[in-house]
């Protein structure tokens, strides 16, 4: 990578660390409020996702005009009012990013199955509650088994999925668990090749 590469590398990153730092504060009002008035739920849901999409907004910016990326718009049709369940395999960091631009441009806002792990990192666990991401476990807790584990995580997804009739959502999941790489891809022996869109 080239000086200027290196460059805009870091004025990417540390454009985007501000951007969720700007936007924290709001969502630490949102989520204090929501907590303590009940009944302000659905108003603060609403200013939530205005908040998500102004920060998605500013992503895109800054990786189309500082970075210089650029990606090919599917255009997918979505609807804001309706629930997707987007699987995929884990690339790169950009994944994220790239996700959240196709669908919640047009469609609804993306939430993620997120480790339970992100939650300790002061901003993304913010994010992870503020949002209400289902958070799982990769292993069990001193005395639970592992198919406790399973079945606690099984009751989190469903209880997510419920939340997602109330508040439509695009929920991500990266099924692999992994990055993904051809060497991974080809040592696996996977017979599937296509990609399909499925609606929830």
């Amino acid at each position: 990578m080239k000086l200027s590469g290196h460059l805009k590398a870091t004025a990417s990153l540390t454009l985007i660390v501000a951007n969720l730092l700007v936007w924290s504060l709001p969502l630490v009002l949102l989520l204090v409020t929501r907590t303590l008035v009940p009944a302000s739920r659905g108003l603060m849901s609403r200013l939530g996702i205005a908040v998500y999409r102004h920060a998605v907004a500013f992503d895109d910016w800054v990786l189309n005009r500082v970075s210089g990326a650029h990606w090919h718009d599917p255009y997918l049709e979505l609807h804001r009012d309706e629930v997707i369940v987007v699987v995929a395999n884990h690339r790169s960091w950009t994944d994220v990013f790239l996700l959240q631009s196709i669908i919640s441009k047009r469609g609804p806002i993306v939430k993620f199955l997120c480790k339970r792990e992100l939650t300790y990192i002061p901003i993304l666990g913010l994010i992870c509650f503020a949002f209400e991401f289902p958070v799982l476990r990769r292993r069990a807790r001193g005395a639970q088994s592992e198919h406790d584990r399973r079945d606690d995580d099984r009751r989190r997804v469903r209880d997510a999925c419920e939340v997602l009739y109330k508040a439509p959502a695009a929920m991500l999941i990266f099924a692999e668990g992994t990055r993904f790489t051809e060497l991974r891809r080809n040592r696996s022996r996977s017979p599937y090749v296509f990609r399909y869109v499925r609606r929830a």
